[in-house]
This record gives structure tokens, sequence and C-alpha cells, in this order.
């Protein structure tokens, strides 16, 4: 499933490959970009063989055309994202790997935006064989999207997003590579993952103060937990703050989850423990910000009385 990062990081990607075709037809636009426009618009409304049709139109004109590497792989990208939406995973494979060839030929000359979509592109194929539980294929390019961001967060990059927001790609490759591993049975490696998922997670609170004493209110600090019914009524209201929130919220879940499948196989109290300790964190975060009968506050309930049924 295709999730926000997903939206985002491609919503970047459209504006550099509209940018760079911004070249006029005799009838004042290019032709491909309105080809694109109208499968973007179809891919929103869920209209996916729509999408397909006016993306294969683009590329046909684009490739007539020769125009520049960088706009023929942001197509050959729409259809790979189309195409996994429809869970043809394999023709989505395809294109991604032709968006990857074309753009890895010309990388030096990419706009650095546009890297960030080929490490998007990583994280989706990683998404896509975790999804075919080709587990071995999904960590490599989980790898290979969290080495390429790393590697732009020490570029220039930084200065062209919000220290936020790319905290929040971060996490997201961190978090699902602890998730592959716990597949495996790795949890060691999973652990690891997911610990440094939720230090990027936490991080995005610290760069701005009110986040931080949004994070404190709720119990994901050091601060202990305090509800401050100001600061939960201001992230409430705010789509953004809760959906970062959530993620927080995830990690400390995938924590609890790990420890709990490690002290099942262990059984060393001390897994137990810190599985208690997550999935605690996890209830009063979503107990603070969505109330008792949210079905998130309902699910890591369920987690915790299964948890304490084989309590040591």
């Amino acid at each position: 499933m295709l999730n926000k990062m997903t939206k985002f990081t491609f919503l970047i990607f459209v504006c550099v490959l509209l940018f760079a075709c911004a070249s006029k037809d005799n009838n004042g636009e290019n032709p491909a970009i309105a080809h694109i426009k109208k499968a973007i618009s179809f891919e929103d409304k869920d209209n996916y063989d729509k999408a397909i049709e006016y993306a294969e139109k683009a590329l046909k004109l684009i490739k007539e055309k020769d125009t520049e590497k960088e706009i023929l792989g942001g197509c050959y990208n729409l259809l790979g994202r189309v195409y996994q939406k429809k869970t043809e995973y394999n023709k989505a494979i395809e294109y991604y790997n032709m968006a990857l060839k074309v753009l890895l030929e010309c990388w030096e000359d990419l706009h650095i935006k546009t890297k960030k979509a080929v490490s998007q592109i990583y994280y989706e194929l990683g998404v896509i064989n975790d999804q075919k539980n080709e587990l071995d294929q999904a960590i490599k390019y989980f790898q290979k999207a969290l080495q390429t961001d790393l590697e732009l967060e020490k570029s220039d990059y930084r200065s062209d997003i919000s220290m936020y927001s790319y905290d929040y790609i971060i996490s997201s490759s961190y978090s699902r590579l602890g998730l592959v591993y716990q597949k495996q049975g790795n949890y060691e490696k999973a652990i690891e993952n997911l610990n440094k998922a939720l230090e990027r997670s936490l991080s995005r609170f610290s760069n701005e103060k009110k986040f931080e004493e949004i994070c404190r209110a709720i119990g994901l600090s050091n601060g202990g937990y305090k509800v401050d019914k100001e600061l939960i009524q201001f992230v409430v209201d705010d789509e953004e703050p809760v959906d970062c929130l959530n993620i927080v919220i995830a990690d400390n879940i995938n924590l609890g989850t790990t420890y709990k499948s490690m002290y099942e196989k262990y059984k060393k109290n001390k897994f137990f423990d810190d599985s208690l300790r997550y999935y605690q964190n996890a209830l009063r975060a979503s107990l603070s910000l969505f109330g008792s009968n949210n079905n998130l506050t309902k699910e890591i309930k369920n987690s915790l009385s299964l948890l304490k049924k084989i309590s040591p």
C-alpha cells in the first residue's frame, strides 16, 4: 500500500518533472505534460486504467521527441506507481526498474529532488518485495533507499525540504526494515532498526518546540506522562502532527510486538518488560489523542491484554 510518505515525495518529483518539460508547443502547452497532468488527475481519483492510458500517451511523445532523461524517468516512475496501486506488482517492478535505469545513468546531472525520487523508487520496490514475501530482496531495496537518503541528507537537500519531513522519510525506511527483519525472526536486527525509526520519529518533534511539548505531554519523551488538554487539542485540530504522532505510536507498537516475540522465544523477563513498556507508551499516546473508543486505542488494549496472558 502506498503511504503519505510516497505521495509527499512523488509530488516533489512531479514539480521537478513539470518544470523540466515546460517547453511550449504551438498551442501553448507541451502535449506530453498535458497527458501527464491528466494521468495524475485520474490516479488521484483511483481511475488507474485511465491514468495508465494517459501516462502511456505521454511516454510515447517523450520518446518520439527524445526529451530529457529526467522526464522519461519520471514517466516510468508514474506508471510504476499506478501499477503498484493496482497490485499488478510485476508490471510495477518493470516500470520502476526502467525508471531507475534511466535516472541512474544521468545521476550526476539530476535535480536534487529527483534524486530523492530515486530513493523513493528503491523504497517502493522494498514494499512490493515485502508484500510478495521476498524478504531478502525487500531488505536490499530498503537498505538502498536508506543509503541514498542518508547521503542526500548530507548534501544541500535539507535546504530544499524541512528537517521535519526528512526525518519522516528516513524513519519510515528504518521501520519497514525492522518489520522485515521481524518477519525473518532476526529480532536483534529488527530491534536495532525499529529503535532507529523511533529515534528519528521523535527527533521530528525536537525540531519544533511546540511538537516537543506535545510529545512530552502525551508521555512519549523522558519528561514523563502528563496530559495537557490545550496541547492535545492543538494536535487533534492539525492533520499533519496527528499523522506524525501516529507514526510514533506505530513505532512503539512495532517495538512492543517484537519484544513480545523475543519473550515467547527466549523466555527472558526483560523482553516481557520491554514489550509491556512500549505497548503502554503507545496506549497512553493513543488515549490522549484519540480517546478510549478509537479503533487504534482498542487494538493496543487488545495487544496488551494478550501480552498479559503470557506474563511470567
